[in-house]
């Protein structure tokens, strides 16, 4: 069962660095190498463990099955859970989300990744949520993790989840001399939307995507 755990987690590593031939290079070993390990056709050393965990966050005792979100022996000295809740941010047309205040579960992520990526020493006002639809390819993809920095809703152009008429939403926003705000889309097959100053009663920025976590 373990072996299978392992698997999973793996792919999900693989996932947030984006390809087996990204992984290959940060290791420097073949994509058919990658494959073996996620395959479980052999075992990767600590070396390939470590690295890939630096670079994506998470921690080796995730990885490999030592511990789960809230189990006693999570170091604190090196490690925090940031909340994963039950919301979806439309890539599309929109998802109508309830109001859900417990977490589904918590996502390991170590201090060094936070300081280091995100600049940042505490967890505090950063969730992780779900995005779902296409309207975000290929930076997001449908059913990928994202990491909301709630504290963040600075009027400066960046990639933000939002609510627009009770829908939750994740787009990239270009704040405009006039006070409307542009909407756009990474995937060339959805127009860009302006929202003018009346619009705006009905909208609400939840915080600025820090991080993007790629399924597999």
């Amino acid at each position: 069962m373990r072996d299978e755990l392992f698997k999973k987690r793996f792919s999900v590593v693989l996932g947030d660095i984006g390809s087996l031939k990204r992984a290959a290079e940060i290791l420097d070993v073949t994509p058919e190498q990658i494959a073996r390990w996620r395959d479980g056709k052999s075992r990767p050393p600590l070396f390939a463990i470590t690295e890939l965990c630096e670079e994506t966050g998470r921690s080796i005792d995730w990885l490999v099955g030592l511990k789960i979100p809230g189990a006693t022996n999570l170091n604190k000295e090196t490690t925090v859970q940031i909340p994963r809740y039950d919301v979806h941010l439309s890539a599309g047309d929109g998802r109508l989300n309830e109001d859900n205040t417990t977490p589904l579960d918590h996502i390991p992520f170590t201090r060094e990744f936070l300081q280091k990526k995100l600049s940042r020493s505490s967890i505090e006002d950063l969730v992780i949520l779900e995005a779902t639809g296409d309207s975000m390819l290929p930076t997001i993809s449908d059913g990928a993790l994202v990491l909301v920095d709630k504290s963040d809703e600075a009027k400066v152009d960046g990639l933000f989840a939002y609510i627009q008429d009770e829908f939750a939403r994740i787009k990239r926003l270009r704040f405009m001399v006039g006070g409307e705000i542009e909407i756009v889309s990474d995937n060339n097959l959805y127009s860009p939307q302006i929202l003018s100053k009346s619009d705006l009663e009905h909208f609400r920025i939840i915080g600025r995507v820090r991080w993007i976590g790629h399924t597999p």
